[in-house]
């Protein structure tokens, strides 16, 4: 319906007595062998919820009139000649009925709509400042460390590693938290370009590494040893990769390893995987975990968390034409790929 409310209210009123009348026209086409009577619920409901309460009671007489006049002249008889009156009466109490619920759910959905939309608003607004702030913060552990003598203490090294760290989970959080607002609110564009996907490979396992090192997992990245460009927006892929890789980190016990596996598929495509050896997901949380906000009882146990970060990641990468897939076993590691198409 939202197509039709930018139309004027003259234009909306009319096409609403139009269809109106083409049910009236088959209602009284067909005569007592069909009834169109149910028809009549499409224009009420198309009026009532483009204009407003006001139009309940008179589209609701109006269908009533119409299916009163095709019956009428339809050529139906009745053992009573009350009878088609009281059948109109009882279908305008019908009419008027269904287009009141109607009007209550569309006040509703338009409170929902306007929570969902502040709240979207003032999510992206949150991430935004907060982004800003962790630049600077990023910038300041920076100049700190290039003011640093170079035999600083352990202690002092050890404080910038947690810095980096840090900066690093948060820097991630927030970039999902805001593409999520966006999403919400359908101001997300992406900007598709031809890609070297094994740069961006190389760039967010770079950045995570210090999170790898600090938990003792490896990081392998197995690619062909050609550049393969593909068609995809580069922060959005970068941020793809860097929730999967860095959600593979997380659940990994130390000892275990992410692998990052580029190779090149059916043709004209590259399939892109992140496989771990960590705790697995259960079979039932396999779908929920994509849902935004779940995370599985084991996961939350074994790890802190927001569960959106695979969300943003289905969503940006179906953004991409594609789909991604999960296979994982309690125990034993998953398996996150997807494919990418091939640029020319």
């Amino acid at each position: 319906m939202n197509r039709f409310a930018a139309l004027p209210r003259a234009v909306v009123a009319l096409a609403g007595l139009a269809a109106m009348a083409a049910v009236w026209f088959l209602d009284r086409l067909t005569g007592a062998e069909i009834s169109f009577s149910i028809f009549y619920l499409g224009p009420i409901t198309y009026l009532v919820w483009l204009l407003g309460r006001a139009w309940v009671l008179p589209s609701a007489a109006l269908g009533a009139a119409l299916w009163l006049g095709a019956d009428l002249t339809g050529g139906r008889e009745y053992s009573h000649p009350g009878t088609p009156y009281w059948n109109a009466l009882v279908r305008l109490g019908f009419f008027s009925i269904v287009g009141s619920l109607l009007w209550r759910v569309r006040g509703s959905y338009r409170v929902h709509a306007e929570a969902s939309r502040l709240k979207s608003s003032m999510l992206s607004i949150v991430t935004h400042e907060f982004g800003n702030a962790l630049n600077a913060l990023a910038m300041a552990t920076a100049m700190l460390k290039e003011s640093e003598p170079s035999e600083s203490s352990v202690a002092r090294q050890h404080c910038y590693g947690v810095l980096d760290r840090t900066i690093v989970h948060l820097t991630s959080a927030t970039a999902n938290f805001l593409n999520l607002g966006r999403m919400e609110t359908g101001r997300f564009e992406l900007a598709v370009r031809p890609t070297a996907v094994r740069k961006v490979v190389e760039d967010v396992l770079e950045l995570l590494k210090p999170l790898a090192d600090q938990k003792h997992v490896g990081l392998i990245l197995d690619y062909p040893a050609e550049i393969i460009p593909v068609h995809a927006d580069p922060d959005a892929l970068a941020l793809i990769l860097s929730n999967l890789v860095g959600n593979g980190i997380k659940y990994t016990p130390a000892g275990g390893e992410v692998r990052v596996r580029v190779a090149v598929g059916a043709p004209q495509s590259v399939q892109v995987s992140v496989q771990d050896t960590g705790i697995g997901i259960p079979v039932p949380d396999r779908e929920r975990i994509f849902s935004g906000g779940f995370r599985s009882a084991e996961a939350a146990n074994y790890a802190k968390g927001y569960g959106v970060g695979l969300r943003v990641t289905r969503e940006l990468v179906e953004s991409h034409g594609s789909r991604l897939e999960v296979e994982s076993q309690p125990g034993k590691g998953s398996c996150f790929a997807f494919s990418l198409r091939m640029a020319a």
